[in-house]
């Protein structure tokens, strides 16, 4: 019965490592997929801008070179998140305030969304609570979800 849970254990054991493996292959992997899609896209990226410079007297051609430049962006922040998914995440938790944190983080797209014609609306609590949370990833996951609806409420 003994040798039969430590057969047990040694299997568990095994798939574990070959799963770690495949873990630690398929980071390798996004890392160089990542690489190679992060170069081009630098270049369009550069392209775009260099015509929105030298086109500013044609307002399509602005449009244009302003979607390139978004859809850029997009591309590299899914790249991004290809890298963070094949990545173990470490969490770096300290108290944060959720009100503060919000607000922040849409001070980063109020732009976007005033060109856009959207409007913001906010209602926070009066006696916030901290929470230990990684306030880094909480506001890369917010801005997401604001770019998100965004472009949901664009097209």
């Amino acid at each position: 019965m003994v040798q039969h849970h430590r057969l047990s254990e040694i299997r568990e054991l095994r798939k574990e490592v070959h799963k770690n493996q495949r873990l630690a292959s398929l980071g390798l992997l996004a890392a160089g997929v990542a690489h190679e899609i992060r170069n081009p896209l630098s270049s369009v990226k550069g392209f775009a801008t260099y015509f929105k410079e030298r086109y500013q007297h044609i307002p399509e051609d602005q449009y244009i070179a302003d979607i390139m430049i978004q859809e850029v962006d997009r591309l590299n922040r899914v790249v991004t998140q290809l890298l963070e998914f094949a990545r173990p995440i470490k969490l770096f938790t300290k108290p944060t305030c959720i009100n503060t944190l919000v607000r922040d983080s849409l001070k980063l797209i109020e732009r976007q969304a005033r060109e856009k014609n959207i409007g913001i609306e906010t209602r926070f609590l009066s006696q916030p609570e901290r929470v230990g949370i990684d306030s880094d990833k909480i506001s890369q996951v917010l801005l997401n979800l604001y770019l998100n609806a965004i472009e949901a409420m664009n097209g």
